[in-house]
């Protein structure tokens, strides 16, 4: 009885010893995010500048996509934006169709069958995005552009929430956003 006793006392303490990490750890994290965070500098040819500012741009299906004339025309837009350093991110939202736009046409098992047009152009309008905008060496403006698909409609909040996300994590010293529509 003993032996068991002496083997539950200790079951105990490896259990209080874990938790008193845990709340260590914890303490520590909330610390450590009550910091400032330090500040991401970019290398420009300007030397090493700060990221304090950043553009959010949302955009939807329009009639003319496939077409990136329009994203491409605001994106081009923005070196007219006073006080945007060149080298600002960029973060593009692509909201995906709403539901309301399903056919009306029914079939067999009386569902609403998808728009698939609409959803293979917004399809192709993002990989054309992708194209153009991935690799630094395309991107005429030397910004970094992220470009944030959605798998669902989220509306303009949820894509601004998804896009401030992203800005949150990697571009934590940000202090100013442009918003932009298309």
């Amino acid at each position: 009885l003993s032996e068991s006793s002496s083997l539950g006392n200790n079951a105990t303490k490896l259990a209080i010893s874990g938790i008193q990490q845990l709340l260590q750890q914890q303490r520590q994290q909330t610390v450590q995010s009550q910091q400032k965070p330090k500040p991401i500098s970019i290398p420009t040819p300007y030397g090493k500048v700060p990221v304090n500012t950043a553009l959010l741009l949302s955009s939807s299906w329009i009639p003319s996509h496939p077409s990136t004339r329009m994203i491409t025309a605001v994106i081009d837009s923005t070196t007219n934006l006073l006080g945007l350093p060149p080298f600002a991110p960029l973060i593009l939202t692509i909201d995906n169709i709403p539901r309301q736009w399903y056919d009306t046409k029914k079939n067999n098992n009386n569902n609403m069958t998808y728009n698939y047009e609409r959803l293979a152009d917004l399809e192709e309008y993002t990989n054309r995005l992708f194209q153009k905008y991935l690799l630094p060496s395309s991107n005429s403006l030397h910004r970094k552009i992220h470009i944030l698909p959605s798998l669902k409609h989220m509306h303009i909040a949820g894509s601004v929430m998804k896009g401030l996300q992203l800005l949150e994590v990697h571009y934590p010293t940000a202090e100013y956003l442009y918003y932009l529509q298309h």
